[in-house]
């Protein structure tokens, strides 16, 4: 691929319409210190050096300055060092700006010479297809210098891939690539061979939490599921804070592993995450949804999918422990045949009416998570976590 490069453009206050670019590597700020790249001299709630944006070999950054009224990344405060992406908006003072990132993609679909299936993508040898879909692939391989074994993504070389396609692919390696933590599946490589881009990511030796749970007879104990669960929790916690958000929380996407004798829940998938323009461009579909799962989605995915933000994954985990809870997905049994309507017009069936043995706290604790409105929710994945755990220490 092409070096990349980023534009930044201010569309409000007293620098809008100006834009500053930034290549494959090096810096750009923005104060009203004369010495930055975008110099915004009179907007008084601007400190000297107010945001900068790096270049850096995993992509762009954005970070706060120590700035006396802080900078939000897309409607939230931005801390620490945070992945930046196409359309990412950011606002200091009484400024706001858009990030402009333009990638050069690959020529996703050139066929490949020989069968597919028995591609050998370098350094890597294929022992088994573990995973198909419409679009994608995931492999088991094995690392050819050292004979261990990890999962190989890609997207099919037999297919001419829509950009659309190509560009949440490419967003879901970055994202990973972005994330380090013990509860979300951890990026490995990526290349690019024979037209076919790929990723490599930590092969995880267990079953994904939907079909554990139906292994359990339809359901999880309580505590086990509150402890996967919150344990999910400061995964999608840690997401959050670095400007991610998931978009797909659902069990079929929580991967389930043993790690020195513990079950570990591990989230993957995260082809939805930070991708707005692309997927809210696409229909919707009955049934099925071209931007999340209905069974596991809050309202806002479908009303105001630009707008969703870490609140709606706090939703999506709290639909997953219901599933978990009581082998009922939240509106199973509610509404009629069309799932988009159910979602919109009626509310979730109480948890507390599907397993009346499980403690009050518990489905109070659910119940929030699964309010309509976001604001009526916790209002972070910590704070969810916080509230289970201290279900969990007194009644489980």
């Amino acid at each position: 691929m092409d070096a990349p490069s980023l534009v930044l453009e201010a569309l409000t206050g007293p620098a809008a319409g100006r834009r500053v670019e930034l290549g494959a590597t090096g810096e750009i700020r923005v104060g009203r210190s004369p010495d930055v790249a975008l110099h915004i001299p009179n907007d008084s709630a601007i400190s000297r050096n107010h945001f900068s944006i790096e270049a850096t070999p995993k992509g762009y950054v954005a970070s706060d300055l120590g700035s006396a009224n802080g900078t939000e990344l897309n409607g939230e405060p931005l801390r620490g060092r945070v992945a930046l992406f196409d359309g990412d908006r950011l606002e200091a003072g009484h400024s706001t700006f858009v990030v402009h990132v333009q990638v050069v993609l690959p020529a996703f679909g050139t066929p490949v010479e020989g069968d597919p299936e028995l591609h050998r993508f370098p350094g890597y040898v294929i022992l088994e297809t573990i995973g198909e879909g419409n679009m994608g692939a995931v492999h088991l391989v094995e690392r050819e210098s050292d004979g261990h074994r990890f999962a190989l993504k890609c997207l099919r070389p037999d297919l001419q891939v829509a950009d659309t396609d190509a560009r949440r692919f490419l967003r879901e390696a970055a994202a990973m690539r972005a994330l380090t933590h013990r509860n979300i599946v951890a990026f490995v490589d990526e290349g690019f061979v024979g037209g076919e881009f790929f990723f490599v990511m930590e092969y995880v030796e267990g079953v994904d939490l939907d079909l554990y749970r139906r292994q359990a007879g339809g359901r999880i104990s309580p505590r086990r599921a509150v402890d996967l669960v919150s344990e999910l929790l400061d995964g999608l916690h840690y997401a959050h804070e670095r400007g991610f958000v998931h978009r797909d929380v659902k069990p079929a996407n929580i991967l389930v592993g043993i790690d020195q004798g513990k079950m570990v829940p591990k989230l993957t998938d995260f082809g939805l995450a930070k991708n707005y323009e692309e997927v809210s461009a696409q229909p919707i579909t009955r049934g099925k949804i071209a931007f999340g799962t209905p069974d596991y989605m809050p309202p806002e995915q479908i009303t105001r999918f630009r707008d969703v933000g870490p609140r709606s994954d706090i939703y999506s985990a709290g639909a997953a422990l219901y599933h978990i809870l009581c082998g009922e997905t939240v509106y199973a049994g509610v509404g009629g045949e069309d799932p988009i309507r159910t979602l919109l017009e009626q509310d979730p069936k109480p948890l507390a009416e599907r397993a009346r043995s499980l403690p009050p706290e518990l489905c109070d604790a659910v119940h929030r998570a699964l309010m309509r409105s976001p604001g009526d929710r916790y209002p972070t994945a910590a704070a969810f976590r916080a509230a289970l755990l201290a279900v969990r220490d007194r009644v489980l």
